[in-house]
């Protein structure tokens, strides 16, 4: 009885030890970047978008789970600080055109945000309460 489950047993230490094999030929052969390696060039590129756009950028923090990039900003009226999160798993033009939008929406009806999240499935502002 002691020979089949010997058997058995070493047929599934087999079948383990080649299964492991060639998840780690697979791994090993496609060159991958890890996370922040990737998201480096993203985030790169919407600084340097924020920039041309005349957006000055304060205390830059930057979260390579999410792909998030949140940041500071200086409200040009009010002298308030606005934080904003965008992603790099977004359009980063479409990110700054609706940044700018809704500042010049919000300059133009005098309210005073306070968070922009444009990094969400749905995008949203809070406002400040006085």
């Amino acid at each position: 009885m002691k020979q089949p489950s010997k058997r058995l047993a070493l047929a599934l230490f087999g079948s383990l030890f080649s299964a492991a094999l060639l998840v780690y030929n697979i791994f090993s052969y496609y060159p991958h970047k890890s996370i922040p390696e990737q998201n480096k060039d993203e985030f790169a590129m919407l600084l340097s978008l924020l920039q041309l756009h005349h957006f000055s950028t304060n205390k830059i923090t930057t979260n390579h789970l999410f792909h998030h990039l949140t940041f500071e900003l200086t409200s040009p009226n009010t002298k308030d600080t606005i934080t904003i999160r965008l992603t790099s798993q977004k359009n980063p033009y479409y990110q700054v055109q609706s940044l700018q939008n809704t500042i010049r929406t919000a300059n133009i009806k005098g309210t005073t945000i306070k968070f922009i999240d444009l990094a969400a499935k749905h995008p949203y502002a809070t406002l400040k309460n006085y």
